[in-house]
């Protein structure tokens, strides 16, 4: 009894991470995508509060009970997140968190490459010099060249 309570302990807080990675994904999500996502993890923070609830009493149940919302989340996450990720099979809903986790940082860094891009763009335009300033360049050295072969 004392190994069910512990171990619905453990699924109970694996799952309430995978709820709040879910919400932290819907955050990061376009605005159709995000409200499909958050009302998911409304459902499943409720079947959490239940399994939290009955774990006194079945701490089985509980444990069940929030492995299979850890599971829920996770398929959703990946039905609505980035396409290109493939969902967990493992039973450890820890795993499962951090699978939504690995969604939510590609998203992340979708957005964000626009930005980079033309930050790029903006740097190199500043630092890369004109032609008129790189034939002056180039003459110099010329000049600096001639001199040290005259110099020997």
């Amino acid at each position: 009894m004392k190994d069910e309570r512990a171990e619905s302990a453990r699924a109970l807080k694996a799952a309430k991470k995978a709820n709040a990675e879910a919400r932290k994904l819907a955050s990061s999500l376009p605005q159709p995508t995000r409200g499909k996502l958050e009302a998911v993890a409304a459902t499943e923070r409720k079947e959490l509060a239940r399994a939290k609830k009955e774990r006194g009493e079945s701490p089985r149940t509980a444990a069940r009970r929030a492995r299979r919302s850890a599971v829920r989340l996770e398929r959703a996450s990946a039905r609505l997140g980035p396409r290109n990720e493939r969902r967990s099979t493992s039973k450890d809903a820890t795993k499962r968190a951090g699978s939504i986790k690995r969604q939510r940082v590609q998203v992340k860094q979708a957005q964000s490459m626009p930005t980079k891009a033309a930050l790029r763009t903006l740097i190199t335009a500043i630092l890369t010099p004109t032609d008129a300033k790189q034939r002056e360049k180039v003459a110099k050295r010329r000049v600096r060249r001639m001199k040290l072969q005259q110099a020997r």
